[in-house]
């Protein structure tokens, strides 16, 4: 991952979080909107431009709906470039697990097994 991407990244999320809204599949995950303005920028001491900022200020005015679908189109525009091959792999990985679990292969684990476990191992360091 370049440093760019890892950056587009951390920006995303941050922009998300700023929005109020963390899109996730066809889900929202929300936070409440932040009380005061965030000013959040490419670097952790390099402020916010003024321009940046009122539409920031605008955009947690909008509703959570609004939010979301701006914050999409946020991060869609970060991806001008897409890896075609890598774009095909995923789809092709996505197809070959949606299989395994129609057909039996794969099984599902409940969450709060899952969660379960993974306490178990933190607690015994196993």
């Amino acid at each position: 991952m370049t440093s760019n991407h890892c950056r587009s990244v951390s920006l995303s999320f941050h922009a998300l979080y700023a929005l109020g809204t963390i899109a996730s599949s066809d889900k929202h995950t929300s936070w409440p909107a932040p009380a005061a303005p965030i000013a959040w920028s490419q670097g952790y001491n390099d402020p916010m431009t003024q321009q940046a900022s009122e539409l920031l200020q605008k955009a947690l005015s909008l509703s959570e709906e609004e939010r979301a679908e701006l914050a999409g189109s946020l991060i869609e525009s970060l991806d001008a470039t897409v890896d075609e091959a890598a774009d095909a792999a995923w789809n092709q990985e996505i197809a070959r697990r949606i299989e395994d679990l129609d057909s039996g292969k794969a099984k599902t684990i409940p969450w709060k097994e899952v969660r379960s476990r993974i306490s178990a191992k933190l607690t015994h360091g196993k």
